[in-house]
């Protein structure tokens, strides 16, 4: 029995999983996740062993990451000072297991076509389902902001959308970003810092809160935290949908993120979906692009099975 083992390391968590490798879709057999507050790989090194302990044929390994790979062959994530190094971590995989190094969104994007519906929360109602098969686009809101492209026979663009400038879709979001200073990118509202700015901006006199006593005073009816998940709601849905423009995403935009997740039952799909129509040529084809909320905890991992089952043992 083949196993493929896949590492999510994030800017706040690390996820390690081992899947089951089958004709149809990988199948998954455990997983574990713990914080990502180690230095580099010589912290996950012992995790990583005592996971694979009982683990017998893991014939490949893909590693997504938040972040780039250097010249040195060191993963450096964006929002966090951890850097590990591939070389050592692939010494400390099994004998003959090869591996693949990709974006933690590129792997977001390999896993869309085999989310299950259960997976997925449709906050269009008024989508239309029948482009299934055109280009994808999948999103993720985190400790940062980042974006890939599934394109119709599986290769997969990555991006570096968070980076790019936040586009305001009405006076409120320009009030915001006005608020908050200059070069605002999306990556600095559509994050759990940047829930956190814009309470901060709405005037509260309260201290600054992060994303998760934001959400909690939100769902305990706090009206300044529920204005800023409303704000932010529309936020993303501005910058969502200038990427769809971009990838000419008709097959539907999936959000995941742990931002994202957690805020899941008081998101507000009118303002996210009012925002990301924008105004002009292509608004009624944008009105009707399916916009997915992913509640698959290891749908990044399943991408990077996937991808490591297409290019290691395809």
């Amino acid at each position: 029995m083949t196993h493929i083992l896949t590492l999510d390391i994030g800017g706040s968590k690390t996820q390690l999983t081992l899947w089951q490798c089958t004709c149809a879709a990988p199948i998954l057999q455990k997983t574990v996740t713990f914080p990502t507050d180690y230095a580099d790989e010589q912290a996950l090194i012992p995790q990583l062993q005592e996971f694979l302990a009982d683990a017998d044929d893991v014939e490949a390994a893909a590693i997504a990451f938040a972040g780039t790979e250097t010249a040195d062959g060191a993963l450096r994530l964006t929002n966090n000072p951890c850097a590990p190094d591939i070389a050592n971590l692939r010494q400390a995989l099994p004998p003959n297991c090869r591996l693949t190094v990709l974006n933690d969104l590129a792997a977001l994007a390999y896993a869309l076509n085999l989310l299950p519906p259960s997976s997925l929360r449709n906050l269009n109602p008024q989508a239309d389902f029948s482009q299934n098969h055109a280009v994808k686009l999948a999103a993720a809101c985190g400790t940062g902001f980042g974006a890939a492209a599934l394109l119709p026979g599986g290769r997969c663009l990555p991006t570096e959308a968070g980076h790019c400038r936040f586009a305001p879709a009405n006076a409120a979001q320009a009030a915001l970003c006005a608020s908050i200073g200059d070069n605002i990118t999306n990556e600095t509202l559509l994050s759990g810092a940047g829930l956190s700015r814009i309470y901060t901006a709405l005037g509260t006199a309260a201290p600054q809160l992060n994303a998760a006593e934001i959400n909690a005073r939100a769902a305990a009816g706090d009206e300044i935290a529920l204005q800023t998940v409303r704000l932010f709601s529309g936020c993303l849905g501005a910058a969502l949908g200038n990427l769809a423009l971009v990838t000419l995403g008709s097959g539907g935009v999936y959000l995941a993120g742990g931002v994202c997740q957690k805020l899941a039952p008081l998101l507000d799909a009118a303002a996210l979906v009012d925002s990301f129509v924008i105004p002009g040529s292509f608004a009624a084809a944008l009105a009707k692009i399916p916009i997915y909320l992913i509640t698959d905890p290891a749908a990044v991992s399943l991408g990077a099975a996937v991808c490591a089952d297409r290019t290691l043992l395809g």
